[in-house]
């Protein structure tokens, strides 16, 4: 036999090598999961190369979930026996464990959002916030808008709310119904004052998105006589309305709207680009507030003046964003004729 051929001796201390290897590594399983060393041996086969037994892993893991479910089982047992015949004082300590949460959850809320506490308005004259911020806006800085219906500050509780498009008129309709059902709910609102009057019904209606087939139309006049036949206290918040219909007829329906709501003493909001058609069809129970784009910023950015301003209609701006396009585009660029001469036709007056 070659003399290089390991003999009887080099072969033990070989496996000697592996059984420390493994032993050590038996132990450090043993000592980090909490298992018995016995339990682990037979996992792995002491033999080069060293082997897993899949069996015995399967195994070991059954043996130790059979004894973790006997283990919660006998907990459970003696503690169901320590808690018998307290079934009330149970159940009272865990509708204070409730309601402690609820108050932890409002106390979070409050401090992790600058909140006050709303007031009531005398006599349910007023909706009237103070900066307040919408909750679901992500992007910082959130900016904070005043608005008014009824009141002091405003009598008229019906509005038309015009302006830029992007300039904040849909997230206005949003913050005032996120505002009033926090305040009606006995909770904290994110604005530096809230004066909410206290209603029966509150109606949003979204602006449509997509193709709108023939019933359209009818379904949302449907909709909107129900509310205006409801004798109960409401807050009506409608936006854009025209994108069901053609735009003079839109502007006549939203004017009669506006009228029935006044007449009801209701507060209503109303997100519309028709609101010269449509004074030309209401009195003078509704103002018409803006939100106006004033320019463009050095980067084409539109600039726009987030607050409403009351009694004012909002500037639009698809004269902007023509301007914006025509700024952008290059000297050589054919497309750049177009937009100069569509933003001159628009610029007469």
């Amino acid at each position: 036999m070659n003399a290089n051929i390991q003999n009887v001796s080099e072969l033990d201390i070989f496996k000697k090598i592996i059984k420390d290897v493994i032993d050590d590594h038996i132990k450090k399983i043993s000592e980090k999961f909490k298992i018995p060393p016995a339990k682990l041996s037979e996992i792995f086969e002491k033999n080069y190369p060293p082997e897993v037994n899949e069996d015995e892993i399967k195994f070991l893991l059954n043996k130790i979930n059979s004894e973790i479910l006997e283990e919660e089982h006998g907990f459970k047992v003696k503690l169901a026996r320590k808690l018998a015949g307290k079934e009330d004082f149970l159940k009272s300590a865990y509708e204070k464990i409730i309601e402690l949460d609820k108050i932890l959850a409002v106390i979070k809320f409050y401090r992790e959002n600058n909140c006050n506490i709303p007031e009531i308005s005398e006599s349910n004259k007023a909706l009237y916030f103070k900066n307040a911020k919408n909750l679901f806006l992500e992007k910082e800085p959130v900016i904070p808008v005043t608005y008014s219906l009824g009141g002091e500050l405003e009598t008229k509780k019906a509005a038309i709310l015009t302006g830029a498009n992007s300039g904040g008129k849909t997230t206005l309709l949003k913050t005032i119904l996120q505002m009033q059902i926090l305040a009606q709910g006995g909770l904290p609102v994110s604005s530096e004052y809230y004066e909410f009057p206290l209603v029966d019904e509150i109606y949003f209606l979204s602006k449509h998105a997509g193709t709108l087939n023939a019933g359209a139309f009818e379904r949302t006049l449907k909709d909107i006589s129900k509310i205006l036949v409801s004798g109960k206290k409401k807050i009506v918040l409608i936006d854009e309305l025209e994108s069901i219909t053609e735009p003079g007829a839109a502007a006549r329906m939203v004017s009669s709207i506006l009228e029935m709501l006044s007449e009801k003493d209701d507060f209503a909001v109303v997100v519309t680009h028709l609101s010269e058609d449509i004074l030309k069809h209401i009195g003078e129970c509704v103002r018409v507030d803006g939100i106006t784009a004033t320019g463009l910023d050095e980067n084409l950015n539109l600039i726009v003046d987030r607050q409403p301003k009351f009694n004012t209609i909002g500037k639009s701006t698809p004269e902007l964003i023509v301007e914006k396009l025509y700024r952008k585009s290059g000297a050589g660029d054919a497309e750049r004729r177009v937009y100069e001469r569509i933003l001159e036709k628009m610029k007469e007056r």
